[in-house]
């Protein structure tokens, strides 16, 4: 995508959907607060980078085979039924994080949207494709923070004693993220 504002419109609106970063974004904002989850920003930036640098490196071509987008939508939905079952079951303890940065780390490694931005967004065949990756990179922080911050609101206005349904809901919203990965898997049409 070689126009910059279409680039810019186009990274925006993908990592603005919510997701299972977004959602662990949220909740750590909910439950420790905004400036206790700002750490989790960098790693969701190494997530993204890394996942981006193997799908388009390493993996190449092999990552647009059918089987090889299956098994990654597997994987990815495994890992994150395996975080919602650690949500559900971890007691909220507000004097030390809930989400941790190897949490959000490995969930954005798996995130599907990097390899929509490995394949599709960033030109990497572009002499300025360096140009477009460091815009990706200034963007994933801000719009990251941006879901930090609606969680840490959220936190903020709920009663004390709903305070403990924040992870218990990002569970559910994970559980239902990973079927959906999941079954992508082995319901989409093949070719």
């Amino acid at each position: 995508m070689e126009n910059p504002v279409l680039f810019a419109a186009a990274v925006m609106i993908l990592l603005i959907i919510p997701g299972p970063t977004n959602t662990l974004l949220a909740t750590s904002g909910a439950t420790v607060g905004f400036q206790r989850s700002t750490p989790l920003l960098l790693s969701e930036i190494a997530g993204y980078t890394f996942a981006i640098v193997m799908i388009e490196f390493v993996l190449g071509s092999s990552m647009s085979g059918a089987f090889t987008a299956s098994m990654l939508r597997v994987a990815a939905g495994a890992y994150v039924m395996l975080l919602a079952i650690k949500l559900w079951i971890t007691p909220l303890r507000l004097t030390r994080a809930v989400i941790s940065v190897r949490q959000v780390f490995v969930t954005t490694l798996l995130n599907p949207k990097a390899s929509v931005f490995a394949l599709v967004i960033i030109p990497f065949g572009s002499p300025r494709a360096a140009l477009y990756f460091s815009a990706f990179m200034a963007i994933v922080p801000a719009v990251g923070m941006m879901w930090i911050a609606t969680g840490s609101l959220l936190g903020r206005l709920t009663h004390p004693g709903y305070a403990k349904s924040f992870p218990k809901a990002a569970s559910i919203v994970l559980a239902i993220m990973s079927a959906i990965l999941i079954g992508s898997a082995f319901f989409t049409p093949r070719r």
